[in-house]
């Protein structure tokens, strides 16, 4: 009977042992790796349509499986594919993406980033009208709007450096004309004073 027990308790203290390196072996190497592909395939990005002169954003999250879940940086927690939600522009989303398989769960697989512009109001003031490639006027941009007095500062800096630059254009396209006219110039002048002296040349002998 003692014999028994004891049989009992060694297979008890056996499974024990056995039962953590068999739950490991579920979750090796191998698994992650597929885990890891899953995650890699999730596209994020986001959509956005203009209503009244304003950009509205929104996030599409594509190929989540059951196999994985995503937490973003603001604490929502996507455990399947997402359209349509409304963010802000200019933000920046972090997506970390974790496992949701029963034998590793939680363990973080990798992590997506989207960085979304921010719209420029100014680029449909009509001081922008004829300078859409100047940086201040362009529709997106990767930094916070201006002040409107910074915007026409700005402006008004870019229209006097874009004038400068006009007219030094200008003042290098009639020294290089000359430059490459000068022999001709001083040839025609030579030739013409030659004629000259010679005309009245002849008229002094005559």
């Amino acid at each position: 009977m003692i014999k028994r027990y004891v049989r009992y308790l060694l297979v008890f203290v056996f499974c024990l042992f056995v039962s953590p390196f068999t739950i490991h072996a579920a979750c090796d190497y191998q698994r992650m790796a597929e885990l890891s592909k899953v995650a890699s395939n999730v596209q994020v990005g986001y959509a956005y349509e203009v209503k009244d002169n304003i950009p509205v954003f929104y996030l599409n999250v594509s190929n989540v499986t059951n196999d994985i879940y995503m937490v973003d940086n603001f604490g929502n927690v996507y455990r399947q594919n997402a359209e349509g939600i409304q963010i802000f522009p200019g933000v920046n989303v972090t997506f970390n993406i974790y496992s949701n398989d029963s034998n590793c769960p939680g363990d973080k697989l990798l992590t997506k980033y989207l960085n979304l512009p921010f719209y420029n109001k100014y680029s449909s003031y009509p001081e922008c009208a004829s300078y859409k490639d100047y940086s201040a006027c362009q529709i997106w941009t990767s930094n916070a709007p201006v002040t409107d007095g910074e915007f026409y500062e700005q402006i008004a800096s870019y229209k006097n450096e874009t004038y400068n630059n006009q007219n030094a254009d200008n003042g290098d396209t009639n020294t290089n004309f000359i430059q490459e006219h000068l022999i001709f110039i001083i040839a025609g002048a030579l030739a013409i004073t030659g004629i000259l002296s010679a005309i009245l040349i002849w008229r002094k002998r005559k």
